[in-house]
């Protein structure tokens, strides 16, 4: 009996150990696909970006407000109406 408890006090926090560690790594691994898949699409992205000068012209305007010469940009501002 005492060999019994002595062994789960020695083995037990290695073995709680070991079973946070394998949940760490599949966190790890599901962070590691989602960056893979998102390296995928910023690359895609990037291509786009480099080859169509239509795409290239449509996100300068959507993100950054890029205008042409002689246009004039506005901004619609919608009110909330009180409750």
């Amino acid at each position: 009996m005492i060999v019994l408890i002595g062994a789960v006090v020695i083995y037990l926090p290695g073995l709680i150990e070991l079973q946070e560690l394998r949940s760490k790594r599949e966190e790890l691994r599901s962070e590691v696909k989602r960056l893979r898949t998102e390296n995928a699409s910023l690359t895609k992205e990037k291509e786009l970006l480099k080859q169509d000068v239509g795409y290239m012209e449509k996100v300068a305007r959507r993100k950054m407000g890029v205008v042409r010469k002689g246009e004039i940009p506005y901004k619609v501002i919608v009110e909330e109406k009180p409750r």
